[in-house]
């Protein structure tokens, strides 16, 4: 949740710094004006909403720092792997030596 919090943040803020920019640089101070009330909109809305529980969409190009670290998405990633093996175990697909073998290679990587 904190990262989506920083991340909203930051976009507010890129939209704000544009705003100073028409602003200021371009003396269009209506605009300006508009522009960073709508960032401040934003910022405060969807920082509210994500405190709150509300899943925002995601971001396709998140920053690397934002997103869910390599280890943590690996073990998310082993996790549904193991499952997956487990219903190919209960619908007698694998032996149950096989399954072990291979639960035992995931598993390290989930503990």
């Amino acid at each position: 949740m904190f990262k989506q919090v920083i991340f909203h943040a930051l976009i507010g803020s890129a939209i704000a710094l544009v705003a100073v920019a028409i602003h200021d640089g371009l003396k269009l101070r209506s605009l300006g004006m508009v522009l960073l009330m709508l960032a401040m909109g934003y910022t405060g809305i969807t920082i509210v909403l994500t405190l709150a529980g509300v899943k925002l969409p995601s971001y396709l190009n998140m920053p690397a720092f934002l997103s869910l670290t390599s280890s943590d998405r690996r073990k998310k990633e082993a996790r549904n792997e193991l499952l997956e093996y487990k219903k190919l175990l209960d619908e007698n697909i694998l032996t149950k030596e096989e399954f072990d073998s291979k639960a035992d290679e995931l598993k390290k990587l989930i503990l």
